[in-house]
């Protein structure tokens, strides 16, 4: 029998063990909810490598003699420690789940924890004092209140069904997978008195870790290719708001008239021109990341063919203090778009545009003010026919599923408006540290 449930607890072991090797491979766009089952399994590979190390000690006490029975105790204290903190684990993996849609029970993870902690220091005690178990050259036994050291496990598995039942609209369908967790042990422990001390516990958590494997990598696979076509539907938003025909006729208009003024500007101002095309165009085929550098340069060409238009109603200043890192494809042009358009060329008499970049430890700051008129807040409908007209929503959104990204906004009417794109240097997403321009594939001319 003691061979038996080694090869059993290897085998599991084995099995969790790519789990977490699969888990990990998706990580990028895996959530925080899936970092924590990788987590979860890591305390499952622990309890079943030392289930295994104990029955195999427990083999050879039996057959070759020796004494191991420190060694069983403290084997026998380890595979507890990890199954509450596996059950803890566990529960902080719904409750993540659980607040990414709607406020999660934070009294919920404080009893579980300290539930956790006290059942696995009770189980260590008993190494010394057998209240739950002993241990003798003839294996592990029963202590005398070894039942009342299961209540730990079962309060786990109470609040677990708490969470999933309570939440169970939340959840959706994913209720099913998560309560195999509780349902497959129980129907192991019912098994485990007719099948003659066979290790079947572990494979049955193993067993429920496989399903939720499934949930979790269909889960993200899915989150993907949703992310993919948004992706694909705001390209075909921004083909119609940054090539715009208002700027496209303002800007011939201007390079007309220059013909005749000043033919060397005017043929400036169809190069220019030209370039300014032709990145919107390249931008729009591409759904990686860009070096910051890149979109400077079409900003650049963009404000060049406004200064043309607006003359010395239009001032530009900028503040660029970083430049190393990535950011998604016209980003910084809408933005800055917005600005002279909404804002300045709004104004009598027009004013200033000022753009920045900063960064710290944790994360990359564009900054776009403008003292133009500004926009009320407080009104939705001026708001969001304010964001659309110029893409400022697709901004908000390729931000959000391209690094992780946000937008703020701070306006005042007669104010003018400040923009900030705050790009996390490391999250779940992407990493945007631009170390080498060379893997993107483009130099600065």
């Amino acid at each position: 029998m003691e061979l038996t449930n080694i090869c059993l607890e290897v085998f599991a072991a084995i099995v969790v063990f790519f789990l977490m090797v699969g888990c990990m491979q998706f990580k990028q766009i895996f959530d925080y909810a899936s970092n924590l089952f990788i987590q979860m399994q890591a305390w499952n590979l622990v309890m079943l490598l030392c289930d295994a190390v104990t029955w195999t000690l427990v083999l050879k006490m039996r057959h070759e003699g020796g004494n191991y029975v420190f060694a069983l105790g403290a084997f026998e204290c380890a595979i507890f420690i990890a199954f509450y903190m596996m059950m803890f684990t566990f529960i902080r993996y719904i409750n993540s789940m659980v607040s990414a849609k709607a406020p999660s029970s934070v009294w919920v993870m404080r009893i579980g924890a300290v539930i956790s902690a006290l059942a696995a220091v009770s189980w260590c005690v008993s190494a010394f004092n057998g209240m739950f178990f002993r241990v003798s050259a003839g294996g592990v036994h029963r202590g005398p209140h070894y039942w009342w050291g299961q209540v730990g496990g079962y309060l786990l598995v109470l609040l677990i069904l708490y969470l999933i039942f309570v939440y169970w609209k939340v959840l959706g369908k994913d209720a099913f997978f998560l309560l195999s967790f509780v349902v497959f042990p129980f129907a192991a422990s019912l098994l485990r008195s007719k099948l003659g001390g066979l290790s079947v516990m572990d494979l049955a958590l193993t067993l429920s870790s496989v399903l939720i494997y499934n949930f979790v990598h269909v889960g993200a696979a899915r989150v993907a290719k949703e992310q993919e076509v948004v992706l694909g539907e705001t390209q075909m938003k921004l083909m119609t708001s940054q090539i715009q025909p208002h700027f496209i006729f303002n800007s011939l208009n201007t390079i007309y008239y220059l013909v005749e003024k000043d033919p060397a500007m005017a043929q400036q101002a169809i190069n220019t021109f030209s370039d300014y095309l032709r990145v919107n165009i390249d931008s729009l085929k591409s759904t990686k990341l860009q070096p910051f550098e890149k979109e400077l340069e079409h900003v650049e060409s963009y404000l060049k063919l406004e200064k043309m238009r607006f003359d010395d109603e239009l001032e530009v200043n900028y503040d660029i203090q970083t430049r190393e890192f990535l950011l998604p494809a016209l980003s910084l042009q809408p933005i800055v778009e917005n600005a002279v358009k909404h804002g300045v060329g709004k104004k009598p008499g027009g004013g200033h545009v000022n753009i920045r970049t900063w960064a710290t430890d944790t994360k990359y700051v564009i900054e776009v003010e403008d003292d133009g008129v500004g926009f009320d807040m407080k009104h939705p409908r001026v708001s969001m026919e304010h964001s659309i007209g110029v893409g400022l929503e697709n901004v908000r959104q390729r931000l959000k599923s391209s690094c992780n990204g946000r937008m703020e906004i701070d306006t005042e009417v007669g104010r003018g408006t400040r923009v900030q794109l705050i790009l996390p240097i490391e999250n779940d997403v992407c990493n945007i540290q631009l170390k080498d321009e060379k893997m993107c594939g483009w130099k600065r001319r």
